[in-house]
């Protein structure tokens, strides 16, 4: 529940117009955090698989930048996409700031199989600030992107955002190999609306392996009765 409480109450729900609405969130994404950390529980989802925190806060940069030493249409794609999501409304730090987070990916192969290896390594440091991510593909790199995106908040007291529980040590990787969702829209009629916040919702909790939207139907018409049923709609 407190983890739930977190992913609703950081910048992906910043859009609203009531300041005292989001003040409140802010409220209890912390009391989130503060729960988390009681509980020795990263506030990401899923858990991280091995990962080590501490107690200071990391303000981040108003110019904060997305670097990578690998040169891919994919990773640039989704530093926009991040960009996006994390930094939703302007800010105003002050004293030492991290300004951007490296992301090292060893292998320039973006084929996708069941076996790819999906692990990554998130280091990020308190004094001085500074991130790092280390994948093994970029397929890693997507999945630390968006932990690293969980972990960030917005302080609506000090106009500032901000990352609780530095320094963080994080190394995590798929429980299984699989993660797809199933859609039964042949019979159960989905907006596109709808789908797309299922592929946005799918990327958040790392399930981007497959969507299977399933379009058979289990029991077959003949041609005679398919011509009357034409018919009777034509009336």
């Amino acid at each position: 529940p407190d983890m739930r409480v977190l992913r609703l109450s950081g910048p992906r729900l910043v859009t609203s117009a009531h300041t005292e609405m989001n003040t409140f969130l802010f409220s209890v994404g912390i009391l989130s955090v503060a729960s988390a950390v009681m509980a020795m529980q990263a506030p990401v989802i899923p858990q991280p698989m091995n990962f080590t925190m501490g107690q200071v806060t990391v303000t981040l940069s108003s110019n904060f930048q997305f670097k990578s030493t690998h040169s891919s249409s994919t990773l640039d794609q989704a530093f926009q996409r991040y960009m996006g999501l994390i930094f939703v409304r302007s800010s105003s730090p002050t004293g030492s700031t991290l300004e951007e987070i490296t992301v090292d990916v060893q292998s320039a192969d973006e084929s996708l199989k069941l076996e790819t290896d999906e692990s990554y390594s998130l280091e990020i440091a308190a004094s001085p600030p500074s991130a790092h991510l280390s994948a093994a593909n970029v397929y890693g790199a997507l999945r630390g992107l968006e932990t690293f995106s969980q972990l960030v908040m917005f302080n609506f007291t000090l106009n500032t955002y901000q990352l609780y529980g530095a320094p963080w040590s994080i190394k995590d990787a798929p429980r299984f190999p699989y993660r797809g969702i199933l859609i039964d829209t042949s019979r159960h009629f989905e907006p596109v609306r709808a789908v797309k916040r299922v592929l946005d919702s799918m990327a958040y909790a790392k399930l981007v392996r497959n969507l299977s939207m399933l379009v058979d139907i289990y029991f077959q018409l003949c041609p005679h009765v398919l011509l009357e049923c034409s018919s009777l709609a034509c009336r």
